[in-house]
């Protein structure tokens, strides 16, 4: 495992690399760090080179300056694999990690092998969801981080005392986390715009990983889209909210051992 960083304009870019071989960048989502990917890069690694970055902001990371959009973190990865010499690459992009993938994908569509949306999303968000992360920022900006995160992360999870310690876990390195970089985060995917037409032109394979329990990414959304794609590939958690990886790890890494080919 090798520790890297970068510089994008005046912001240092640390990533993680691991294994070797075929290139997959694995996104994680709002709320996390890289360290959500640890066990399904275990397996991975094992056949692939897995880039796992820290999306600006997160895992004490400095934020990117002013008011990011979701295109703006898809270019930071694009300059990530730019410097890694990386032609193209799978991507495996979880929750707001999926919406940068599909950002990268309808800028560069040449540098993808294959996409895994992993509990996200074409979608914009409508005006419901707007108003639900609204209210967030307004508590993130009166409370703080953790008061926010402490009520947000439980929710995520189908069983919330199956995965206490998991829970426990997530809040404990939440504990990085500034209001800055949730309300950057939170003021992307209000303002990202619908990428339907990418999963519907797109021409390598895209796989969908869903929760049926999610309440983040609602699992009727998750089955309108998977039939967007020329060639789509469908996996459902019956036991799981939005946290597949931890919620039922070893069906979620099969259906990525799929989509990075082995």
């Amino acid at each position: 495992m090798q520790a890297k960083q970068f510089m994008h304009g005046e912001t240092k870019i640390v990533y993680t690399l691991r294994g070797a071989g075929k290139p997959v960048v694995l996104l994680h989502g709002f709320g996390e760090d890289d360290t959500i990917w640890d066990d399904v890069a275990k397996t991975l690694s094992a056949h692939c080179l897995c880039i796992i970055p820290k999306i600006p902001g997160s895992g004490g990371t400095n934020c990117l300056p002013g008011h990011p959009s979701i295109h703006d973190f898809a270019e930071v990865i694009h300059q990530l694999l730019r410097y890694e010499n990386i032609a193209s690459c799978t991507f495996i992009g979880h929750s707001m990690g999926g919406y940068i993938a599909l950002a990268f994908a309808q800028k560069y569509p040449e540098m993808l092998r294959a996409l895994c949306l992993f509990h996200s999303s074409a979608y914009a968000d409508d005006a419901m969801k707007v108003e639900t992360r609204q209210k967030a920022i307004q508590l993130i900006r009166e409370k703080g981080s953790m008061v926010f995160l402490k009520t947000a992360i439980p929710g995520l999870f189908h069983d919330t005392e199956k995965h206490k310690n998991d829970i426990e876990s997530l809040l404990e390195k939440a504990t990085q986390f500034t209001p800055e970089a949730l309300i950057q985060y939170y003021e992307a995917m209000i303002n990202r715009t619908d990428t339907t037409a990418v999963l519907e032109k797109i021409l390598v394979p895209v796989y969908f990983i869903l929760g049926e329990h999610d309440k983040a990414v609602p699992f009727k959304h998750g089955l309108q889209q998977s039939h967007l794609p020329k060639h789509a590939h469908l996996t459902i958690l019956r036991q799981t909210g939005h946290m597949g990886m931890i919620e039922e790890p070893e069906k979620s890494t099969r259906t990525l051992l799929e989509c990075i080919g082995e």
